[in-house]
């Protein structure tokens, strides 16, 4: 069983092949240019999701499918994060309720800075 708790992950499908919805937006890579400094290697699912954001950014797109992508995009990023955190404070059986509080003051202090962009 791996740190989320599942035993198989599903395996990624890529925008493009997900029954058309994503056939009139043309990815946008994070990096044009041919300098590979301090390029990352981020996983297929990473790059995929984040290069369709800026394409939809660029478009100036608001919609269904918009919101659906960033809702994606953040259970990729900040959500495997929190997680992540409360399952290293789990396995170390950190009992200390100050660790805790830590986690859920952060992670509910980035949601309120969240909403006070908008």
């Amino acid at each position: 069983m791996n740190m989320f708790g599942e035993d198989n992950i599903k395996k990624y499908i890529p925008l493009k092949d997900r029954d058309g919805l994503w056939k009139d937006v043309e990815p946008v890579s994070q990096f044009s240019s041919e300098v590979d400094i301090l390029q990352i290697n981020f996983s297929l699912q990473y790059n995929d999701l984040n290069n369709y954001f800026r394409a939809i950014l660029i478009k100036n797109e608001i919609s269904e499918r918009v919101f659906n992508l960033t809702t994606e995009i953040i259970k990729v990023t900040s959500c495997t994060i929190i997680h992540i955190t409360y399952y290293i404070l789990y396995k170390n059986k950190y009992t200390n309720n100050n660790y805790i509080s830590i986690t859920i003051n952060t992670y509910n202090n980035y949601i309120i800075n969240i909403g006070k962009r908008f």
